[in-house]
């Protein structure tokens, strides 16, 4: 789902923390990223989701009551519509997530926005650095800005038996047949192999579907 609206010039949040920049020209967002893991989340979520999945960083902010009664306002880190469900994202680490003070704002936010038909979440690290994850979107983000490789792919895993490939094998059959590496990471990037992304890139195992190759 897409929502055909401008997107706001987002504006630096604090004068004291470094804060970063980061654009999606496929979500027509800015990223304002005040700490590392926002920067990865910015990543994890650029890259997973699809080019007509609504996704904003630093949505509007709302003014809410908090625990003692004292009007305030809240900045969310991200929202997203994906299958049809409405989702404000709180980045923030473990450890914070945790302190009473932080505990009972989001029980708040939680039932303030499941008023508006939004699901509130508070999203980690540990839901955000996986394994090698975040390494290798660093490295696949890229390629996914070229077209995908349909011809290249197509002769990469022709005439194969069984549709899977180590990634050593993949390189290996790519010098064989004269293709250039980069097939490889485009041909993930664009979902032409499926692969489980969160294991060191060296390794991959990529399968693919019977949609493609012979």
């Amino acid at each position: 789902m897409n929502m055909n609206q401008p997107r706001r010039i987002q504006a630096k949040q604090s004068a004291v923390r470094n804060t970063s920049f980061s654009l999606s020209n496929q979500h027509g967002t800015v990223g304002v990223l005040e700490s590392t893991l926002e920067t990865d989340y910015f990543l994890w979520k650029r890259y997973e989701l699809g080019d007509e999945t609504y996704f904003e960083m630093q949505p509007p902010k709302i003014k809410y009551h908090n625990a003692v009664g004292k009007p305030t306002t809240y900045t969310a880190d991200g929202a997203i519509i994906e299958n049809e469900i409405y989702y404000i994202d709180e980045v923030k680490y473990l450890e914070e997530s945790l302190t009473e003070e932080n505990k009972l704002k989001f029980e708040i936010l939680e039932k303030l926005f499941a008023k508006q038909s939004k699901v509130f979440r508070v999203v980690t690290e540990v839901d955000i650095r996986v394994g090698n994850r975040i390494d290798n979107i660093k490295q696949l983000y890229p390629a996914k800005r070229h077209p995908a490789p349909i011809a290249e792919f197509t002769e990469l895993t022709s005439g194969r038996r069984f549709r899977h490939l180590t990634m050593k094998e993949a390189i290996k059959l790519c010098k064989k047949r004269k293709l250039p590496l980069w097939v490889i990471k485009r041909s993930i990037a664009h979902g032409l192999f499926q692969t489980d992304i969160t294991k060191h890139m060296s390794e991959l195992e990529l399968t693919w579907s019977t949609g493609f190759g012979v």
